[in-house]
């Protein structure tokens, strides 16, 4: 047996459309997502030395909070496919 609330069906419909427009708002994408730096250099195999050496020569920017250092994924997709292309 099912319980009957009037209204119920609208309001369902207005979560899902409320849903949709804070995803259309939302201007971040995966690219622009922060990846913390241990989990950089485990998923794209890069040394630390490699790293501190983009940063320094301003290909990889640092986004420093607190104790911890994280990149912008779209920073990194850049600086790899600058050095495939090499």
């Amino acid at each position: 047996m099912e319980l009957q609330i009037p209204g119920l069906e609208q309001v369902q419909n207005d979560i899902k459309e409320l849903k949709a427009m804070v995803t259309a708002l939302n201007p971040m994408n995966s690219e622009d997502k922060f990846i913390p730096r241990t989990k950089m250099l485990e998923e794209f195999d890069l040394s630390q030395s490699t790293v501190r050496n983009r940063e320094q020569d301003g290909s990889l920017t640092p986004y420093k909070i607190g104790n911890r250092t994280y990149y912008k994924m779209s920073n990194i997709h850049s600086l790899l496919e600058r050095s495939i292309r090499k």
